[in-house]
């Protein structure tokens, strides 16, 4: 009996303990598709904690640089530069109508490229780099899948290292070529 009442007190302990929440590190990412917001790119933020729970942000670009760059603090996390953290260019810009200044990431302008080969808004951009109207080639996304965890556009994201890898990656002429060819 003296067993059992001590097998139950330590497990009456184990299950009303309060865990303190871990967090982990944040995490960005992007989707390029048309969605129904009239934007080809989707922009997150994911914090993920050690009891299962995810939380997630979608905000605009603007925001989202914002965020990135540093200019706005993550809670948890304050304010660090990611983008200068992995060595993805980024300026700022001002913006005479505003009279204010606002982040820019080319990187981030050509991910629609990947995905398109004639931009799906404004026909008055450069061709994009895809091999399909409005996806890529088998080839190119086998290369996607294998060098940065894409399983399609409509689902994934482009996400935490894969995000920064695939951001250095467009700004590369080099790289450029070779997923043209593909």
């Amino acid at each position: 009996m003296k067993i059992l009442c001590y097998i139950f007190s330590l497990l009456a302990l184990l299950l009303f303990t309060s865990y303190k929440t871990v967090e982990k590190e944040v995490r960005f990412g992007v989707k390029v598709g048309a969605f129904p917001t009239g934007k080809i790119q989707n922009y997150a933020i994911f914090r993920d904690r050690v009891n299962g729970v995810a939380i997630s942000y979608f905000p605009d670009e603007n925001a989202f640089l914002n965020y990135l760059a540093g200019t706005w603090p993550l809670p948890g996390e304050g304010r660090r530069n990611y983008l200068a953290e992995n060595e993805v260019e980024h300026f700022k810009i001002y913006n005479y109508a505003k009279d204010d200044s606002m982040w820019y990431c080319p990187a981030l302008d050509s991910l629609w490229k990947l995905r398109f080969a004639i931009h799906p808004l404004d026909k008055n951009k450069a061709n994009g780099w895809s091999n399909g109207i409005l996806k890529p080639s088998a080839r190119q996304y086998e290369f996607l899948g294998k060098n940065y965890n894409l399983r399609s556009f409509e689902g994934s994201y482009f996400i935490d290292s894969n995000f920064f890898k695939i951001l250095r990656d467009v700004t590369n002429p080099i790289w450029v070529a070779h997923y043209k060819s593909l």
